[in-house]
């Protein structure tokens, strides 16, 4: 199977992004996943302020695009780390 999205994005959006419980995101997404972890992961990173300066010039706007740039950094941040304690999966 091949996704563009999976359990990282939120733990990034919602854990790191909007502060919620990491260990309580953990139990809901092993429940709901049945355990199920990427064999492998790729992480596209670009500064926050980048991104945000992309998405308004190319279109494509959306509700999360309107948050604050503090939370897109939390966010930013939150795929970081997430990619520094699952190393195996790169």
């Amino acid at each position: 199977m091949l996704s563009d999205r999976f359990f990282d994005s939120t733990f990034a959006y919602q854990g790191y992004g909007h502060r919620l419980d990491l260990e309580a995101l953990r139990a809901i997404t092993a429940f709901a996943t049945g355990g199920l972890v990427p064999d492998l992961t790729f992480l596209l990173d670009i500064p926050a302020e980048d991104g945000l300066l992309r998405r308004k010039k190319h279109g494509g706007w959306n509700r999360l695009d309107a948050y604050n740039l503090e939370f897109h950094q939390r966010v930013r941040q939150g795929y970081l780390a997430l990619a520094q304690a699952e190393a195996q999966r790169g």
